[in-house]
């Protein structure tokens, strides 16, 4: 699998949408590895995991052809990971030449929101199928298991265990330290190949739905610890924001010696 990060920031964004504090500023400054737009993924050019506010620039920089995207995993509906608007610019009048159908996985809510565009843009060739917890399925050659996340107690979101031909993605946020449901169901399965995991916070000790580095090391100790990770696992840092102050050098330092790589915008695994 290849795993290409198209953005790395919590919801404002870094530099921060409407800011001027210090670390926005010399993100602007800096450029390059501390520009972080909205996060979101796609594995193979064809699973698309949340669609963003950022999206279509993100595929323009990045050389992503959305057109190819066969699959859509929704993690939560908050306006920086799910905003659903462009599904209603694939429709007849906006998009030709499409090959093939776009389904878009999701909780309820998610769900929801994807309905009411595609009914007001008469879209058609865009598939809803709801997702549950630890309850498998298949995306086209993937198989996706939703997980449950501690993130937004008005509605249940999710993280995703990713397989294809043998290798094991797992992508870890939104959410504070995993509930045990999903630690359990972990230990159960063979280790993993890759982790990325909810660095929102960085050196902050506040979590309130995220997790900053205290909570990666420990998350990290454990999978090494209960066998859901080996030594030759990837473990990989994202979803940062603009408050825990450490920009893309100060997050290597920090995290490097834990184990973890820190990913940027347009950062590309192979796993």
């Amino acid at each position: 699998m290849e795993l290409l990060i198209m953005g790395t920031a919590a919801a404002e964004g870094w530099p921060a949408v409407w800011c001027r504090c210090d670390h926005c500023q010399e993100a602007r400054r800096r450029g390059g590895k501390d520009i972080r737009t909205r996060a979101g993924a796609v594995v193979d050019g064809v699973l698309k995991i949340d669609f963003g506010p950022d999206t279509y620039m993100q595929a323009l920089q990045q050389g992503v052809d959305l057109s190819r995207l066969e699959h859509l995993i929704v993690t939560h509906t908050h306006q920086d990971h799910f905003a659903p608007d462009d599904l209603a610019l694939r429709g007849a009048v906006y998009a030709h030449g499409l090959a093939h159908d776009l389904t878009v996985w999701g909780g309820d809510r998610a769900l929801a929101m994807a309905r009411r565009v595609l009914a007001e843009g008469r879209t058609t060739g865009v598939n809803l199928r709801r997702v549950r917890p630890f309850e498998p399925f298949a995306a086209g050659e993937f198989r996706v298991t939703p997980l449950l996340a501690d993130h937004n107690p008005l509605e249940t979101c999710y993280i995703y265990l990713i397989e294809r031909e043998g290798r094991r993605l797992l992508w870890g946020h939104d959410t504070d330290l995993f509930p045990e449901e999903t630690w359990a169901y972990l230990g159960a399965q063979p280790p993993l190949h890759a982790v990325v995991l909810d660095a929102t916070n960085g050196p902050l000790t506040f979590r309130g739905g995220h997790m900053g580095i205290g909570e990666l090391v420990d998350v990290r100790r454990r999978m090494l610890a209960e066998g859901m990770a080996t030594a030759e696992t990837r473990f990989v840092a994202t979803h940062f924001s603009h408050n825990g102050g450490l920009l893309h050098a100060d997050l290597e330092a920090r995290l490097g010696p834990e184990g973890f790589l820190v990913a940027y915008d347009g950062m590309r695994l192979c796993i």
